[in-house]
């Protein structure tokens, strides 16, 4: 995550439709085409506010737009156009694993919101929110058994935001490899507006190329995922700071 320095120049390129200074990476999204009905319906919003269009658009079920870039040639962002605010409880998942790993039922979210977020877990996250307007704060903790890390920051709109970490072991009954999961419990923190999301990514932690599998969840509900191509990092091993094993 990026200081408040850069927030101006970021939300000037958003506002002008081409990011900005952002660097598009190689990525591969899957996309499905409006139906004429849902297509037709869509173009009669064109004169209402947002606030009034996200309701209707949840209704269409449109597709989701996943683009994965470079703000500033250092820091990967995951931006995602969906109208995110119609669904109350939402979060977004995401896993990396390896190129060679088959991207089949095996690779599952975990389900964050509504399996762990309680309790020390969930008090933890306010506290880092709150230390994070003024420092970055990176905590490790177990909780339902199970090692994170969570890690909260100015963004690059200039809010403090979250995301949470977890190293999800080998396990030969269900994974030949150990893959990375990242979680993003709290989305108004890393919303554009209610139909768009930038998330950073913590690519620090996973800097060579891999699979990156996304989930939009509703509690314990898949709305939509898809996969995209991570490219890697250019500068790997910038950081210091290894993720939580089990």
């Amino acid at each position: 995550m990026k200081t408040l320095g850069f927030f101006g120049l970021y939300r000037a390129g958003l506002r002008r439709g081409a990011l900005g200074g952002w660097l598009a990476l190689a990525a591969t999204v899957h996309q499905w085409p409006l139906l004429d009905s849902q297509a037709q319906q869509l173009r009669a919003f064109g004169t209402e506010p947002l606030a009034q269009k996200v309701p209707a658009l949840a209704e269409l079920n449109p597709p989701a737009r996943v683009e994965l870039f470079e703000a500033f040639g250092k820091t990967p962002v995951l931006r995602i156009s969906y109208p995110w605010k119609a669904y109350r409880n939402a979060s977004l998942e995401l896993r990396f694993f390896s190129l060679s790993q088959v991207d089949d039922e095996r690779i599952q979210p975990l389900f964050f919101r509504s399996r762990y977020w309680k309790g020390k877990l969930l008090h933890t996250a306010y506290d880092c929110l709150l230390q994070a307007a003024d420092v970055p704060v990176q905590k490790s903790l177990s909780a339902e058994g199970l090692d994170w890390l969570l890690v909260a920051d100015l963004s690059l709109l200039g809010r403090p935001a979250l995301w949470i970490l977890r190293e999800i072991p080998a396990d030969p009954r269900l994974r030949s490899q150990s893959a990375t999961a990242v979680i993003y419990p709290l989305l108004d923190h890393w919303a554009e507006d209610d139909y768009h999301l930038c998330l950073e990514l913590p690519g620090r932690f996973y800097p060579q190329p891999a699979q990156l599998r996304v989930w939009f969840l509703r509690d314990n509900r898949v709305l939509w995922t898809q996969k995209v191509c991570w490219p890697g990092l250019k500068a790997a091993g910038s950081s210091s700071v290894a993720p939580p094993s089990q």
